[in-house]
C-alpha cells in the first residue's frame, strides 16, 4: 500500500490543469509538512514539487512561503514574492557579498553555522555532500575579519578547485598552495595535509578549515591509515597556533567520546538537504546495457561510481559497443588529436571520448581528468566513469549515480561511503532530484564516530602519530610507547624521525642502526651530494626495498630494486611521454610481458605520479637525513641528497611546471614554453608569466593554446 507522500508524489508529477485543481494538491503538500515537518518523509515530496513547479505558477505564493518555513530560503523566487514577510526573510538570511554580479542566499542552517563562526567558537558540521558546506567558508572569507586562514583538503584535485573558486578574493588574499610561493600580508593557503606539516611553511594561522575531517579517524571508512596520521599531525600543529577552525564533512554521527572537554568546538549534526534524491533498485546485474538503458531514460548526464580503473575499462569497453559515436565536437576531436599525439594513438581514452564517456580515476595525468570533468560538466559528454575519486574531488552535476558495484578496493561499501557517493546525484539550482540506481541492496544504516587520535591519544595511536607531538603533550602511556626514541641510544635520530612522519619509524631506525654496524663499508655509496653514480642510485634503491617496503609501493608498478634505479635513472634525459611509451611496448613486443597499450600508459604514469614525485624523493631524503646524523655521530663526513631528491621529484625539468599540472596545465604543454616561463623554481613569478603572456606567439599547437589559455582563465 502507498504512503501519502507517495500518493501525493504520484499527483504531483502527473498533474494536469486541465483536469485537475491544482489547490487541491498544494493543499495536500502543505498539510503533510505541517502534520510531520522537513523530516525524510517529506523531503522527496518538497523537492519534486520544486521540480514541478511551473505547473503550479499560480500558487506560487504558497510555495514561497512554505519554501521560508521550512528555511531554504535560496529558493524563493523574488521576483514573485508577494508578502512583506517573504521579502524581509530573503534578506535577513542574505550571504556576505562573495560576488559583485550577485547576491547568494544562507538557508537555515547554514546562516546558523556561519553565525556562530563569526562569535569566534569553532564548529565541527557533518552535513550531506548537497548541503553548501563549502559556501560558509567563502563567507568567512569574504569578511576580511582573518589575515592568515589555512584550508586542508585531502587531494591536490580538491587544491585545484578550491583555489579556483576562491580566486574572487585574490584581491585582497594571497591563494597560495605550494611552498615555493611567497607569503604576503594577507594569505589564504589551500593544501594536502602533507604540505601543511611542513616545517617553516606557515607561520601565524588567525583561523583554519579542515575539509572531510572524518579522515582524522583510522577506522574503517578510511583507507589510507598513513594519510590519517599526517592529518592528524597537521590539524596538531595548526591547533597549537589557532584554536579558531571550522572542520566539516558527511554523514558522521558523532564525535568519539573521549575527544568531549580535550578541545573546544560546537558539533552540527544537520540532514538538512538542499537537492532530493530517489534510490532505485535495478533488477538483473551491472552489465554495460542495463546502465546505458538506465542513461537512456532520460538522458541526462549519468556518473557512474566503479570499483578500481580495471574496472573502469571493462565497463567502458562494454558501453562503445552499444553506444554510438557522439555527434563530431571541436573540443573532444582536438583533445583526441593532442592524446594521440602525447600518448600513443591507441589509447582507449580516446575511443571512449568519441562516445561520448570520460573516465576520471587517481591515474590519470591530473589536467587531462580535470579537462574530462569540466567537459562532463559542459554536457559535451553524456557519462563519466568514475572509481573514489567521485568523493574526493570531481565536482559534477550530475542528475544519476550509478553504482557498478558496491565495493571499494576489496571492501564492501559502509553505509557512510554509499551515503558519500549517492550524494553526487543532484545538484543545487541544477537538479532539485537526483536519481541513484543500485544492483544490490545498499548497506545497513549506520553512521560512524570520529576519533581524533592527536588528541585522544587511545591504545591505537600510531607511534607516527605521537612521535610528531610535542612530548609534553603527551600522555604518559603515550610517551612510554615511544620512549624508545628518546633513549640514549636512539636520541640523535629524534629530528629525523620527526621529519619524517610518512615513513614508519621502526623502518627509520632499522636502517640507521644497519648503518652503523656497516659505516664504512657503506660509506661509498652513501658519500654523495649532488647526482650519484649509478652505483650509488643503486644502493640508495636497494635501500628502499630492504628498509621501506619498495616492493608493496605504488600499486606495486615497479618489480625490483633494479627497476628502480633504471627508471629514476631515465628521467634525467627528459624523454618525450609517447617516446617512453612507444619503447617500452617496443622492448616487451614478441616476449611474455608484451601486454596492452593501455598497460604500458598506466604504468608510465603510475611510475611519474606514485614513484617520481612522491615515494622516491620522499624516501631518499629520510636516507639523506639518517645517514647525515650517523655518520655525524661517528665522525665521518656525509651525503646531501636533497638536490638530487629535487631534481627527481620535478622531473628534471623547472620545479613550477611540475606544479603547474595543479593547475590544469600539463608538463607535456609546459614543457614546450619552458625558456618563456621558468624561473629556476620560482612559481609566483611563472604565474605571473603565464597571466601576462600572448598565448597566441607561442610555439604550440592550437588545440595547446586553447588548453593553455583555458586553464589561464582561472589562475
Amino acid at each position: 500500500m502507498k504512503s501519502t507522500a507517495d500518493i501525493i508524489i504520484d499527483r504531483i508529477t502527473s498533474f494536469s490543469p486541465i483536469n485537475e485543481n491544482g489547490f487541491d494538491v498544494i493543499k495536500q503538500v502543505v498539510n503533510l509538512y505541517n502534520k510531520i515537518g522537513f523530516t525524510k518523509d517529506f523531503y522527496k515530496v518538497f523537492f519534486i514539487l520544486l521540480e514541478n513547479r511551473n505547473k503550479f505558477e499560480p500558487y506560487s505564493s504558497i510555495i514561497n512561503s512554505l519554501i521560508r518555513d521550512i528555511g531554504l530560503f535560496q529558493y524563493l523566487e523574488e521576483d514573485k514574492l508577494d508578502k512583506f514577510k517573504d521579502a524581509v526573510a530573503l534578506n535577513t538570511f542574505l550571504c556576505p557579498q562573495i560576488r559583485e554580479d550577485s547576491k547568494t542566499v544562507f538557508h537555515y542552517p547554514q546562516a546558523k553555522i556561519f553565525y556562530t563562526l563569526l562569535s569566534g567558537q569553532s564548529v565541527i558540521l557533518s552535513a550531506p555532500t548537497s548541503f553548501g558546506k563549502s559556501l560558509i567558508i567563502d563567507a568567512i572569507i569574504s569578511k576580511k575579519i582573518f589575515k592568515n586562514i589555512v584550508i586542508i583538503v585531502p587531494t591536490i584535485a580538491l587544491i585545484d578547485e578550491t583555489r579556483k573558486r576562491l580566486n574572487i578574493f585574490s584581491n585582497h588574499y594571497k591563494i597560495i598552495t605550494h611552498p615555493t610561493q611567497l607569503k604576503q600580508e594577507n594569505n589564504v593557503y589551500i593544501l594536502t595535509q602533507e604540505r601543511a606539516i611542513i616545517d617553516g611553511f606557515i607561520d601565524e594561522v588567525d583561523f583554519f578549515v579542515i575539509d572531510e575531517f572524518y579522515k582524522l579517524s583510522p577506522q574503517n571508512l578510511n583507507y589510507e591509515d598513513s594519510r590519517c596520521d599526517i592529518l592528524n599531525l597537521a590539524f596538531y600543529k595548526l591547533y597549537k597556533k589557532c584554536k579558531h577552525f571550522y572542520m566539516l564533512g558527511p554523514n558522521i554521527d558523532r564525535l568519539a567520546n573521549n575527544i568531549e572537554g580535550s578541545i573546544s568546538y560546537v558539533f552540527f549534526k544537520e540532514e538538512f538537504p538542499t537537492v532530493g534524491t530517489l534510490v532505485y533498485r535495478e533488477k538483473g546485474e551491472a552489465t554495460a546495457l542495463n546502465i546505458y538503458q538506465i542513461y537512456l531514460r532520460n538522458r541526462e548526464q549519468t556518473l557512474v561510481y566503479c570499483n578500481g580503473p580495471k574496472s573502469i575499462a571493462k565497463l567502458a569497453d562494454g558501453l562503445i559497443s552499444i553506444k554510438p559515436r557522439i555527434e563530431k565536437d571541436n573540443t573532444i576531436y582536438n583533445l583526441c588529436n593532442w592524446i594521440k599525439d602525447t600518448y600513443h594513438q591507441d589509447w582507449s581514452i580516446i575511443k571512449y571520448l568519441q562516445h561520448g564517456i570520460g573516465v576520471h580515476h587517481a591515474r590519470l595525468p591530473r589536467s587531462l581528468a580535470q579537462f574530462i570533468v569540466e567537459l562532463f560538466n559542459a554536457k559535451k559528454l553524456d557519462i563519466l566513469l568514475c572509481t573514489s575519486t567521485i568523493i574526493e574531488g570531481v565536482n559534477t552535476s550530475a542528475k544519476n549515480v550509478v553504482m557498478h558495484e558496491q565495493k571499494i578496493g576489496k571492501n564492501d561499501l559502509d553505509y557512510f561511503t554509499f551515503n558519500n557517493i549517492a550524494g553526487r546525484a543532484g545538484r543545487m539550482f541544477k537538479h532539485f532530484i537526483g536519481n541513484v540506481f543500485i544492483f544490490s541492496d545498499p548497506p545497513q544504516e549506520k553512521l560512524p564516530y570520529v576519533d581524533i587520535p592527536v588528541i585522544s591519544q587511545n591504545s591505537d595511536t600510531s607511534i607516527n602519530v605521537l612521535l610528531g607531538m610535542d612530548a609534553n603533550d603527551l600522555s604518559d602511556s603515550s610517551y612510554n610507547k615511544i620512549a624508545k626514541f628518546y633513549d640514549d641510544t636512539n636520541s640523535f635520530l629524534i629530528d629525523t624521525v620527526k621529519r619524517n612522519p610518512q615513513i614508519a619509524p621502526e623502518s627509520q631506525l632499522r636502517l640507521a642502526e644497519d648503518i652503523i654496524k656497516n659505516g664504512k663499508e657503506w660509506h661509498t655509496d652513501l658519500y654523495w651530494d649532488n647526482i650519484p653514480t649509478y652505483s650509488q642510485l643503486s644502493f640508495v634503491c636497494h635501500l628502499i626495498f630492504e628498509y621501506f617496503n619498495g616492493e608493496n609501493l605504488a600499486f606495486q608498478s615497479v618489480r625490483s630494486e633494479r627497476q628502480l634505479a633504471f627508471l629514476i635513472n631515465r628521467l634525467k634525459y627528459k624523454y618525450e611521454t609517447k617516446y617512453i611509451i612507444q619503447s617500452s611496448i617496443n622492448k616487451d613486443k614478441g616476449t611474455r610481458y608484451e601486454s596492452s597499450v593501455d598497460v604500458y600508459i598506466s604504468k608510465h604514469l603510475n611510475f611519474i605520479r606514485l614513484w617520481a614525485t612522491f615515494h622516491f624523493p620522499n624516501i631518499l631524503m629520510c636516507i639523506s637525513d639518517i645517514q647525515k646524523e650517523v655518520y655525524q655521530n661517528l665522525g665521518m663526513s656525509f651525503g646531501d641528497y636533497s638536490y638530487y631528491a629535487k631534481s627527481v621529484e620535478s622531473l628534471f625539468f623547472d620545479p613550477a611546471l611540475i606544479c603547474l599540472e595543479e593547475y590544469g596545465i600539463p608538463l607535456e604543454i609546459s614543457r614546450k614554453i619552458e625558456t618563456e616561463i621558468s624561473f629556476e623554481g620560482n612559481l609566483d613569478l611563472t604565474i605571473n608569466k603565464l597571466k601576462s603572456i600572448d598565448i597566441q606567439k607561442l610555439t604550440l599547437t592550437t588545440f595547446e593554446k586553447y588548453f593553455l589559455a583555458h586553464a589561464i582563465k582561472y589562475i
